[in-house]
């Protein structure tokens, strides 16, 4: 579309320069499907690009796969099909009955004419306007919406209604690039090794639920979540992947058990006390997995302890080891290289100990994301990527693509005279007067204090802005004077130009820290491209 139009204004005689210096300014067309969280606890799914049998088909999918909750299709007149109208729409109803979609509803005067081929309970607007009055919050609850409109009718005017209305700040997930970083992790792994996803501390901030739904689309074999919380978080929005708590607490074992989440065991008084808990439940072998501490020294038992806890687990009968794991101190680190193949050392020793009291086999992991880039041959059978499937800068060098992009908008923008300071503390004078753009994020969204002052910025009509003066609360303050911005422009927190490692090495902290640090009141876009 830019190509079209620089094209036209080219031939209709306006100046090189004038179009250079306006392009970078145009606003993108969001031609990609993307997931809101909606009005009422729903979710919705908004998908303009394409308008015909075969996008509403692959939309549909997408839209089913949500299969914990109703669903809802909110459909215009297809257009521009060169199809006679009442063959076109017979198709379209025999493709939704097909999908069993729950609620159908139909935007346009086509659809409504053809109303006789949709199944019952179906219900038809002859325009967005006309279904825009007759509707209201309570309309919707629960639901995954799916939005699929020719651009004619203006569904833009729709998603208004029914997305959730929270902060403009908002985290651009990718689940594309995702699945991309899944496909090049899985180039580096022999074929029958298996993937336990790391969707703990939500997803790294990314929101749990999004991707964990994607994961599993894409077949990976666990899931493994911080706590007990987040597991049950994970079932209630219809996940069925086996999930791996991480770090349970007894006062969750109920829980746990409930929705059936798979305990990470580390200690003797942990393993005996989710014995009992499997006992009271009149459960026999339920599946733990047991941490070993070879080196690292947080949770974990320790090597010398290996037979006694392989007895203590085959005389109880309430569990069985499905998995036996450790984590690596340094995989990242060449320095440490010594270091790292001693542990797997150990682990592979602890692994052959514990296999020969219990019997019988168990899947054995160790590896992180650099650490199956790095140690290909401590695959086992299963390994454990985390920060790797969004494509931090750090792994870009292995194929992966950065999945993220944190962004919000310009509220306001004011001249400050020379001399004038920006912000608390009176700290940011300059002897030149400048334009500032005020931008509706601070630190309670993740943005940390120390990037104040300069030592931090956003990237706003493709060109850096440093922030000026302190990091309040809310808001920040970003110095655009040598930039043509408007208010409602958009300002790049983190993405394509700014990388996450960037950021972190602005303020000493690491990319885990600030993925972490974006709180749920940013609202989470997941996008597919």
């Amino acid at each position: 579309n830019a190509a079209t139009v620089i094209a036209a204004a080219l031939a209709t005689g306006i100046d090189g320069d004038v179009i250079a210096e306006a392009v970078p300014r145009l606003s993108p067309v969001a031609m990609r499907m993307e997931i809101k969280s909606g009005i009422n606890g729903s979710i919705l799914i908004e998908d303009y690009y394409n308008s015909d049998p075969g996008s509403l088909r692959m939309a549909l999918e997408h839209l089913k796969s949500y299969n914990s909750r109703n669903s809802v299709l909110i459909m215009s007149d297809i257009l521009q099909s060169g199809r006679e109208e009442e063959e076109l729409y017979s198709e379209v109803a025999r493709l939704i009955g097909s999908m069993k979609i729950d609620r159908f509803i139909g935007i346009g005067p086509g659809l409504s004419a053809a109303c006789r081929f949709f199944p019952p309970g179906s219900t038809f607007y002859e325009s967005t306007p006309l279904f825009c009055a007759a509707i209201g919050k309570e309309s919707f609850s629960n639901e995954v919406i799916l939005l699929k409109g020719a651009r004619k009718f203006e569904f833009e005017r729709i998603s208004n209604l029914l997305v959730e209305k929270i902060h403009q700040t908002v985290l651009d997930i990718n689940l594309n690039a995702i699945a991309h970083n899944l496909t090049e992790i899985r180039k580096h792994l022999n074929p029958s090794v298996k993937i336990m996803a790391m969707v703990k501390a939500f997803a790294y901030g990314a929101g749990a639920a999004g991707i964990a739904q994607t994961l599993e689309y894409h077949r990976v074999d666990y899931l493994a979540v911080a706590n007990a919380d987040e597991g049950a978080d994970l079932r209630e929005n219809g996940i069925t992947l086996p999930v791996v708590v991480m770090n349970p607490e007894p006062g969750a074992f109920d829980l746990m058990i409930r929705y059936n989440l798979e305990p990470e065991i580390y200690s003797f008084p942990l393993l005996r006390n989710f014995i009992s808990a499997a006992s009271r439940h009149g459960l026999t072998e339920y599946p733990v997995h047991i941490k070993i501490d070879t080196g690292m020294h947080r949770l974990g038992f320790m090597p010398e302890e290996a037979e006694n806890l392989a007895k203590e687990i085959i005389t109880s009968g309430q569990v069985r080891i499905a998995s036996l794991f450790s984590h690596l101190s340094a995989a990242e680190n060449p320095e440490h290289d010594s270091f790292t193949r001693m542990q797997a050392a150990i682990f592979r020793d602890v692994s052959e100990r514990i296999r020969a009291v219990t019997g019988y086999n168990f899947i054995r992991h160790l590896l992180n994301t650099q650490g199956i880039m790095r140690f290909p041959e401590y695959q086992f059978e299963m390994v454990r990527p985390g920060i790797g499937l969004y494509g931090i800068e750090s792994t870009t060098d292995h194929g992966f693509r950065q999945a993220l992009r944190y962004v919000t908008r310009i509220l306001q923008i004011k001249t400050v005279p020379a001399g004038q300071p920006v912000g608390y503390g009176c700290d940011d004078i300059s002897d030149r007067e400048r334009k500032i753009a005020i931008l509706p994020a601070g630190y309670a969204d993740g943005i940390d204090r120390r990037s104040g002052n300069g030592k931090g910025g956003v990237f706003i009509n493709n060109r850096y802005a440093p922030f000026a003066g302190t990091i309040c609360m809310d808001l920040s303050m970003a110095d655009i004077t040598d930039i043509e911005a408007e208010e409602g422009d958009e300002a790049e927190i983190f993405g394509g130009n700014i990388s996450i490692d960037r950021v972190a090495a602005a303020t000493g902290r690491i990319p885990y820290e600030i993925l972490t640090s974006i709180p749920p009141r940013v609202k989470r876009i997941f996008s597919r491209e």
